[in-house]
């Protein structure tokens, strides 16, 4: 016989009790019922048709990270096809030269951060007392 700390797989040597009793026969019941239902659901063809479209479609998006790489890919190729269109248009003799660059995910700049200027507008001054404390302090007196 093995000790008991050897590994966490230890066996009773008894059986389990069947669930037969454990359960009530309310308890059983709904068990039942609840599996009848799930399976008369399951069989209902327009339920099987949505679980295979489901089925395909995490077939087809199992790896997202090369969905999205292919996304943005098509997106700049849309932008600079558009860019190009835009400068076979415009005017050569105008003098002026406009480069636009696309965003992408990993080249965006945060132009707005409006927790930089609300610091300055929550840091309170210490020095000179404010309306609210010369307000307390007149009704005090």
């Amino acid at each position: 016989m093995r000790p008991l700390n050897s590994c966490c797989s230890f066996v009773s040597p008894r059986k389990s009790i069947p669930i037969y009793l454990l359960l009530s026969d309310e308890q059983a019941t709904l068990i039942i019922q609840a599996y009848w239902r799930g399976y008369k659901v399951r069989v209902r063809p327009d339920v099987q048709e949505l679980r295979q479209w489901q089925r395909e479609l995490r077939e087809e998006n199992c790896n997202i990270n090369k969905t999205v790489q292919e996304f943005w890919a098509r997106q700049e190729n849309r932008v600079w096809s558009e860019l190009l269109d835009l400068c076979d248009d415009a005017d050569p003799e105008a003098g002026v030269s406009i480069k636009v660059v696309p965003p992408t995910p990993q080249s965006r700049v945060l132009l707005y951060t409006p927790a930089v200027e609300r610091k300055e507008l929550l840091t309170a001054n210490l020095s000179a007392p404010t309306e609210l404390q010369r307000h307390v302090n007149t009704t005090a007196e």
